[in-house]
């Protein structure tokens, strides 16, 4: 069985959704999320930034802070052992 290798396109949609996140466009980065999910739903990175969108576009009317804390579980539940301790970090900030 062949194996495709989707590090390419996962890199460049996370390089996207960060520049996205960064410019304050939280809807656009929380798609670039999903398309890496959709690849990989392993990767920890596209977890812990979906949770930072979640938690920033919530409202009053429409809070998504609980989505924001199960996208960190699932981004805690993946991230590699020597990179734990920098994500619990920045979870917590």
């Amino acid at each position: 069985m062949t194996r495709i290798d989707n590090s390419p396109l996962i890199n460049d949609y996370l390089g996207k959704a960060y520049d996205s996140y960064k410019s304050n466009y939280m809807a656009v980065a929380e798609s670039y999320c999903d398309k890496i999910l959709e690849i990989e739903d392993t990767n920890y990175q596209a977890w812990l930034l979906k949770g930072k969108t979640a938690g920033r576009q919530s409202t009053l009317d429409k809070p998504r802070f609980t989505e924001g804390v199960d996208a960190f579980i699932h981004a805690v539940k993946n991230v590699p052992q020597d990179n734990r301790k920098a994500l619990l970090a920045e979870i917590k900030d």
